[in-house]
């Protein structure tokens, strides 16, 4: 989660520290199943790995999360390492869900 604070807030509410800065407003991260009907892992996955954008985004403001990973593995087994941090990182999101949560909260395309 230290890596999407500065955008998405320590909380992961969508009001980090340079929020105000990006074209589009981050989305909240705790409200992901409420606005989506369950958790969307595999189109989270897609996004966060840079294998799918985010159409309103225009240019893609977030960073590729697998080839920042993949910088920090062993050599042979970066992508691995990667992909295994993604997953955690989808995880986490998911443990954090605000049920209640959707309808004051920013929308992901």
């Amino acid at each position: 989660m230290q890596a999407c604070a500065p955008c998405h807030g320590a909380n992961a509410r969508g009001r980090g520290p340079v929020a105000a800065a990006l074209v589009r407003a981050p989305a909240d991260l705790t409200s992901l199943r409420a606005r989506h009907g369950a958790f969307p892992r595999d189109e989270l996955v897609a996004v966060l790995s840079g294998e799918r954008e985010i159409p309103d985004h225009g240019t893609r403001e977030m960073p590729a999360w697998n080839q920042r990973f993949a910088a920090r593995g062993a050599p042979g087994v970066a992508a691995v390492y990667a992909r295994r941090r993604l997953e955690l990182l989808t995880g986490f999101l998911e443990s954090i869900q605000n049920e209640d949560a959707g309808s004051e909260a920013t929308p992901v395309q």
